[in-house]
């Protein structure tokens, strides 16, 4: 998602129509239209009310006709049906068509303009960051990948029940035999360990999530390797028969509170920075100006605040064009205060530039 998001805004601004367009695609709930997809017809609506802006003819108009039909086509034979939320961004006239489909709805917007607004996916990708559900027993391993709102078993590793059957052989053997139960134990507590850390790193999870029975959890906590036990966010007891619904009724709630944590974190950094007067800038304006100086390192947006769709998607493109990221939360009261948007710096410039 990052080098799309990145791709995207590395796209300078034309003169043809660019299409970004973001799509609640659920079906209704049964009734007069079963099946029927409002942001479908959202979609349709928009389309036509925006060509009749590029009428009667020319490039720009054939730029938009061409990007209609091939939409229409995505939408209609290729996109998932299971897809809740779509997103597609395109401009036939400079060769740019990408999709993203999502696990969750988009809000309904279809716009035209110079350049992609990329607002909506950077909030999608702040909100929804690639997480690791880790379902374990004694001798047992279930991995789940958490992506773009949707979960999906990565399978995992078993050990063989035997080492683990209790036996009476009596004396120094019986001794010896349960010292040979516990290091083996030990032993596949740390491959557990290792497996998840390998797969977060593959899967570019930053964040896990530990799940089963407390008694397995903690002596695995004990032998995690340190990057993977610093993106641990929570531990909840599940069944280790759990079914993928059961496991991403528990998981997600847990994910929701990370980045509610997360977003708070953010502001109270801007908030300390702008109290010692130091890498700090607030107010679109003077955000927009330290984002085209380089010096932006985060930059906040408030959902509710009203700074406008337009000006949002600026500071989102020109964020992700100089590498800054992006922290969006909805209604937090210090950053209303001081406008709706700031930004932590990675520098000041002195005096006078």
């Amino acid at each position: 998602m990052n080098e799309l998001l990145r791709r995207l805004a590395d796209i300078p601004p034309g003169d043809l129509p660019f299409l970004s367009i973001y799509l609640d695609v659920r079906p209704e709930v049964p009734g007069e239209r079963p099946g029927r997809r409002a942001g479908l017809v959202v979609f349709e609506d928009r389309m036509r009310e925006i060509r009749r802006t590029y009428l009667p003819r020319g490039p720009k108009l054939d730029s938009f006709d061409a990007d209609a039909d091939r939409i229409n086509r995505w939408l209609r034979e290729e996109m998932q049906r299971s897809t809740e939320g779509a997103a597609i961004f395109a401009c036939s006239g400079r060769g740019v068509f990408e999709t993203v489909e999502a696990g969750v709805p988009f809000e309904n917007q279809v716009t035209a303009a110079e350049a992609p607004d990329l607002y909506q996916l950077a909030r999608f990708d702040d909100e929804f960051e690639t997480a690791l559900a880790a379902v374990l027993d004694t001798n047992t391993l279930r991995l789940f990948v958490y992506r773009y709102g949707t979960l999906s078993e990565r399978g995992g590793i078993d050990d063989d029940p035997v080492h683990y059957q209790k036996r009476q052989v009596g004396g120094w053997s019986q001794a010896r035999y349960q010292r040979h139960i516990d290091n083996h134990r030990r032993e596949f507590t740390a491959e557990i360990g290792k497996t998840i850390a390998g797969t977060a790193e593959r899967e570019g999870a930053t964040r896990i999530v530990l799940a089963g029975d407390p008694p397995s959890i903690a002596p695995l906590v004990e032998q995690m390797p340190r990057d993977a036990l610093e993106k641990v966010r929570d531990v909840v007891k599940l069944d280790l028969r759990a079914t993928r619904n059961e496991v991403l009724a528990e998981v997600e709630p847990v994910l929701r509170e990370a980045e509610a944590r997360s977003g708070e974190s953010a502001v109270e950094r801007l908030v300390a920075e702008v109290r010692k007067g130091q890498l700090a800038a607030t107010g679109a304006p003077d955000v927009e100006r330290a984002l085209d100086n380089g010096q932006v390192d985060e930059l906040l947006i408030d959902d509710t605040a009203d700074v406008g769709d337009s000006v949002r998607a600026t500071l989102t493109r020109k964020a992700l064009a100089t590498g800054a990221t992006i922290e969006a939360v909805a209604g937090s009261s210090p950053l209303l205060a001081l406008g709706g948007v700031g930004a932590v710096l990675r520098y000041r410039l002195s005096d006078g530039q």
